[in-house]
């Protein structure tokens, strides 16, 4: 299952997205939001219907009591976490996701099956972690993982957006080369979310797939 927040107003371009979705009988989408669904007739779709205010006092609750949303876009922080958020509501699913709206999904169906068996994480960029379409596999120890950077608290409180999710900022670094586990001093967030996620493999912790 996809988990989507979304607030505001549905995109111009949302059939897209969840006419590709209806396509593939292996995945669905779960959007917490404040709309009643894009089409009737969807049935990989759901909604957890709240506001942006109540979804505030939802991370509040559940991580730390100092949490201010400044603005939609520092939703994409806490995407890691969004698995460990709704874990009572994803219970039944063997795989929760984070992604994005804006893009179209080709044949699902025949493409992850056997990556799913083989893998406990799912990334589609090959350079750091995406955050259009990263997978999980849905365990308590996988769904804990963004609790193991030391950069947590930060990330959560830091009124800006920091990038955790997919590199902390580190782009132009990571495609000219940089080896996320030996030469990540000296930035803002030194435990991004991709070094949590590749220490995690480096110590057998998890079995990561990452490519495009």
């Amino acid at each position: 299952i996809l988990i989507i927040p979304y607030f505001g107003k549905w995109p111009s371009f949302i059939d897209l997205f969840t006419a590709s979705v209806e396509r593939n009988s292996i995945i669905d989408v779960l959007y917490i939001t404040n709309l009643d669904l894009p089409q009737k007739q969807l049935n990989s779709h759901s909604v957890l219907q709240i506001s942006f205010a109540e979804f505030e006092m939802l991370l509040r609750d559940k991580f730390e009591k100092r949490i201010k949303l400044v603005n939609h876009r520092k939703i994409c922080d806490f995407k890691p976490a969004l698995g460990y958020l709704f874990e009572e509501r994803i219970k039944n699913y063997e795989f929760w996701a984070f992604g994005d709206n804006d893009l179209m999904f080709g044949n699902l169906d025949k493409l992850l099956p056997k990556l799913l068996e083989d893998f406990d994480v799912l990334t589609f960029h090959n350079k750091w972690i995406s955050g259009p379409l990263t997978i999980f596999r849905n365990n308590k120890e996988v769904n804990r993982l963004f609790t193991k950077s030391k950069d947590i608290e930060k990330v959560f409180l830091d009124k800006e957006m920091l990038h955790f999710t997919e590199c902390g900022s580190k782009y132009p670094e990571l495609v000219k080369g940089l080896d996320i586990l030996k030469s990540n001093e000296g930035y803002y967030l030194n435990e991004d979310f991709f070094y949590v996620i590749k220490n995690a493999e480096r110590n057998g912790e998890i079995r990561f797939f990452q490519n495009h």
